[in-house]
C-alpha cells in the first residue's frame, strides 16, 4: 500500500486527524493568491447569474402561456360537449382554482430577482470575510517573523556569552595548570 493510500486511509479513520489536515489544508491554501483566487473563481462559476435567472424566466413564461393556453382550449372542448348547468358550475371552480395557481406561480417567478440579489450579497460576504481573515493571518506571520527575529538576537547573545566564558574557563584552566606545574616544581626542589 503507498503512503498516499495510507494517509488517506488514516484520515478517513481518525476524526481528529481529519479535521486538523483540513485545518492546516486550508490556512495554507488561503496563504495563496492565486489558490484562494482560483476557489473564489470556482464557487463564482456555480453561482447562478442574472442571465440564467432571466432566461429561466422567460422558460416559464412561456411555459405559463402554454398551459393557459391549453387551458383555454380544453375548457372551451369542455363547455362545447356540456349542457349541464352543474357542469358549468364545477368548471368555473377549476378555472378559478388554476387562475389562483397560475398567479401564485406568477408570484414566485418574481422573486427570482430577489433570491440573486440575496445570492450576490451573501458572497460579497464571504468575498470579504476571506479577505479579512487573509489580513489577520498576515498580521499573524508579520507577528510571528518579529518573534523569531528576536529569539535569533537572543540565541546569538547566548552564544557570544558562551565563547566568552569558554574564554575564561579556558584562561582559568590555563592558570591552575601552571600553578600545579609550579608547586610540583616546588615540591621536587624541596625533595
Amino acid at each position: 500500500m503507498s503512503l498516499a493510500a495510507k494517509v488517506l486511509e488514516e484520515i478517513e479513520k481518525n476524526a481528529e486527524l481529519r479535521k486538523r489536515f483540513f485545518k492546516v489544508f486550508i490556512a495554507e491554501l488561503m496563504l495563496e493568491p492565486d489558490l484562494r483566487m482560483a476557489i473564489v473563481h470556482a464557487i463564482m462559476r456555480e453561482v447562478v447569474s442574472k442571465s440564467d435567472l432571466a432566461e429561466f424566466e422567460k422558460k416559464i413564461t412561456g411555459l405559463i402561456t402554454t398551459v393557459e393556453s391549453n387551458v383555454k382550449e380544453q375548457l372551451s372542448n369542455i363547455i362545447a360537449n356540456m349542457v349541464y348547468k352543474d357542469d358549468l358550475a364545477n368548471i368555473d371552480l377549476r378555472i378559478r382554482g388554476l387562475s389562483d395557481e397560475v398567479k401564485e406561480f406568477r408570484g414566485q417567478v418574481e422573486n427570482i430577482p430577489s433570491l440573486s440579489s440575496r445570492f450576490s450579497d451573501t458572497i460579497t460576504i464571504i468575498h470579504d470575510a476571506l479577505n479579512s481573515f487573509m489580513t489577520n493571518v498576515k498580521d499573524s506571520i508579520a507577528r510571528i517573523d518579529s518573534f523569531i527575529m528576536g529569539l535569533d538576537n537572543k540565541v546569538k547573545s547566548v552564544n557570544n556569552n558562551l565563547s566568552f566564558l569558554s574564554k575564561v574557563v579556558y584562561l582559568t584552566l590555563i592558570i591552575v595548570l601552571i600553578l600545579l606545574l609550579l608547586q610540583v616544581l616546588s615540591i621536587l626542589r624541596i625533595i
